[in-house]
Formats: C-alpha cells, structure tokens, sequence
C-alpha cells in the first residue's frame, strides 16, 4: 500500500466520540430476533434474550433470560425461561420462574406456571395457572422423567408385581 506524504500510521486505540462502544451496543440491545418470515422446527435454548415474532415449533429454554412472543409470533412449544411476555400466540406450556405476562393481544392454550402471573384484560387462557414459585424446576424434572420412562421401560424379572413392566419369559 502507498501513503500518501503527510499520512501518518495511527497506533494505539481509537475514540470515536459518536459512537459507543460496541460492548455497551451489545449490553443495551441484548436480544435475539426470529423475524416474521422465519420458521423455527426444533428445540431453542441459549442465554440471550429473545424476540419471536415468526414460527416456532419445538421446545424454547431460555431459563436466565425474556422471553417475548410478538404480536405477530406463533410458538408451539413448550417455553422455559426467567420472563415470559405474551403479546402473540403460545400453544405449550409456560414456565417462568419470574413472570409471566400475557397482554391483551397475547393467547396462551396451555398451562403457565410462575410465581408471578399477570393476565391483562383482554388476554385468553385456556388452562391452568400455578403459582408455585418451585413449579417451573419441578415441571422440567418430571418432564425428564417421564421421557425417560417413555423411551426406555423398566423391565424386571422377579415374579412379583411392583409395577413395573415384566419382560415376557421372565
């Protein structure tokens, strides 16, 4: 490359003084997006904060962090995260072990739980509500569980009847 006669090599840092730096950028507008032309089939998890205003089908977990369904958002999927704000449409089950808001536009079918629930007027719910602030934790242990059991039974071989699955032969 060619200078030109007075162009002098810049070292050490650069001060932009109309720009912030972009690690206060990224602390101020900390979210992911899923824009309304976009369709997500499978299972989200992360630690970001996140907007859905597309398609979501699967399982979104992002339990340290907000969750926001859009307006325009469609999620079917069981949700996971610290907030949960609802302005579009969940078909899953809720869990926040924060908050969980649904505004006037927002359309949950399925359960919620949260210690803290606000359904502003004009919101839908068809399903249940549970304030247990241990509920979220417990939920995700039992869903575990219970896929475990589904996928692989137990099978004993003793004679006795202890509710599990007898192998037969055995």
């Amino acid at each position: 490359m060619w200078k030109k006669p007075n162009e002098e090599a810049v070292t050490g840092p650069v001060s932009f003084t109309n720009e912030e730096p972009v690690a206060e950028r990224r602390k101020s507008n900390d979210r992911a997006v899923v824009g309304s032309a976009i369709t997500i089939r499978g299972n989200i998890e992360g630690n970001q904060d996140l907007l859905i205003d597309g398609e979501v089908e699967g399982t979104v977990e992002l339990r340290a962090n907000t969750v926001t369904v859009g307006k325009s958002g469609r999620v079917r999927a069981n949700v996971y995260a610290k907030s949960v704000i609802v302005e579009g449409d969940i078909r899953g089950d809720v869990f926040g072990t924060d908050q969980v808001i649904v505004h006037p536009s927002g359309s949950v079918r399925g359960n919620i739980t949260a210690p803290r629930v606000t359904l502003e007027d004009g919101a839908k719910l068809k399903g249940s509500i549970d304030m247990d602030p241990q509920g979220t934790e417990n939920a995700k242990r039992d869903e575990k569980s219970a896929s475990k059991s589904e996928a692989a039974p137990s099978v004993t071989s003793s004679g006795k009847s202890n509710g599990a699955i007898h192998a037969p032969g055995q």
